[in-house]
């Protein structure tokens, strides 16, 4: 339990029992004589094991929706920094479960979207009414659309991450506050989401990674539990306007393959994938993921994005930031589901 008593300022996290919401939360809660935070999460259920367990660290976890603009007001009061994201995959999964709730003409992408966009714009309208605010950064990812100028029109679930992006950039009110990180693709994406990212098991009993992709482009990795809150904090003292990169290591496919299989003592190899075993494996989902896929081997992360940096850049700007190693999160990852 931490005394947050004589803290100064207030940390507010939306999504607070997500992937990224909890990581940065208990990176301060872990730690609190590195900050002057007292910490509060939003979370749509306080009375799930996920937000009890926050609550027992010693922060303040509240109920809010992103679609009650007045409950993110009252989520937001007092803030002095604001931690921002939303779940696209949440929003497109409910609809391909649940097809009553889209009206004529509307696909799970296309509701997906309107919904998150709708979820960013009350973002931005009850940070730019929280007079206490000093700083928010804004978990977002480059936008296919915008990067390729056009050529790849499918990925609507990063595309809005930009378009709320460019509201709250736009909000007066948050001029000179707001930052953002680029999250890179999870390095727990393997175990997370194994029919997409897990090396199969092979009857010779080798294991296959098998993905639409050359697997020799260099991506960024990110280890959330060990480096989101650090980079979330440094952006909090960076320059306003800061795009910061969040990757552990930059490693292709078959890097990270290569350190997964010695770890596990197992022969693995890599394999490019056809159009239509990807369009099997998440029905509904399978052109974005084509898309995405070639945005990958195109583009770097950042989409060519004029002043996003990553960590080594920032910290030579004079920004102290840590960063973990994708080898110390495989060597404490329990990979048993996928072995």
């Amino acid at each position: 339990m931490t005394d947050q008593a004589a803290k100064t300022n207030l940390l507010v996290v939306l999504g607070a029992t997500g992937n990224q919401g909890s990581a940065v939360l208990k990176h301060f809660a872990n730690d609190p004589s590195s900050h002057s935070y007292k910490l509060r999460g939003i979370s749509r259920n306080i009375n799930s094991d996920a937000s009890k367990e926050l609550a027992q660290l010693g922060i303040e976890v509240l109920q809010g929706e992103l679609n009650d603009l007045a409950s993110l007001k009252e989520a937001f009061s007092g803030a002095t920094h604001i931690f921002a994201n939303t779940d696209s995959n949440a929003l497109i999964f409910n609809a391909i479960s649940q097809p009553d709730i889209l009206t004529e003409g509307q696909t799970a992408l296309s509701y997906a979207h309107d919904m998150e966009l709708a979820y960013g714009k009350n973002i931005a309208d009850a940070a730019a009414s929280t007079l206490t605010l000093q700083r928010l950064v804004w978990s977002g990812i480059p936008s296919p659309k915008k990067c390729s100028g056009g050529k790849y029109t499918k990925v609507s679930m990063w595309d809005v991450k930009e378009e709320i992006s460019e509201v709250l950039y736009s909000k007066p009110e948050l001029k000179g506050k707001v930052s953002t990180i680029l999250v890179g693709i999870y390095a727990t994406m393997p175990i997370k989401l194994p029919m997409l990212y897990a090396p199969q098991k092979q009857p010779d009993g080798t294991y296959e990674m098998a993905l639409h992709m050359t697997g020799d482009r260099p991506i960024p990795l990110a280890d959330l539990d060990t480096d989101l809150g650090p980079w979330i904090s440094a952006l909090f003292k960076a320059p306003p306007g800061t795009k910061l990169v969040g990757a552990t290591e930059n490693l292709t496919w078959k890097e990270w393959l290569s350190k997964w299989a010695k770890h596990n003592n197992v022969r693995a190899s890599f394999r490019r994938c056809s159009d239509d075993e990807v369009l099997a494996k998440v029905p509904g989902l399978g052109d974005s993921l084509l898309e995405i896929a070639s945005f990958f081997e195109e583009f770097e992360w950042t989409g060519g994005s004029t002043g996003a940096v990553y960590p080594e850049e920032l910290r030579k700007r004079g920004v102290e930031v840590s960063v973990g190693s994708i080898d110390e999160q495989i060597a404490r990852s329990d990979c048993s589901s996928i072995l």
